[in-house]
């Protein structure tokens, strides 16, 4: 049974997008995401996240996934970050300065 999101995907490039993310978004990585309303949050990943479908409020199947970031100031109040959602991605380990930024 799929559940639901705000926001589906059904683009396969922006498909191809997530993918990459989550590439970059491996258990216990700290990083900093800025999301499409202009926040800026910074954590660390609890659970590298997975593709999984969705139906919008619309009833549009599709694609998204959930990002669980545990908040580097607040850890006890996580973050659960629908993936679509994220604009850039920035790895803050000093070895890897992974950016993914979405092209709008």
């Amino acid at each position: 049974m799929a559940q639901f999101a705000e926001h589906v995907v059904t683009d396969q490039a922006e498909i191809e997008r997530l993918k990459a993310m989550i590439l970059v978004l491996d258990e216990e990585a700290r990083v900093e995401v800025e999301l499409d309303d202009g926040r800026v949050l910074t954590g660390a990943v609890a659970i590298k996240p997975t593709l999984q479908m969705f139906i919008d409020p619309q009833g549009n199947e599709g694609t998204n996934g959930v990002l669980r970031l545990d908040d580097a100031l607040e850890p006890e109040k996580p973050h659960f970050i629908a993936l679509a959602s994220i604009r850039r991605v920035r790895r803050l380990e000093p070895d890897q300065h992974t950016i993914l930024r979405r092209e709008d």
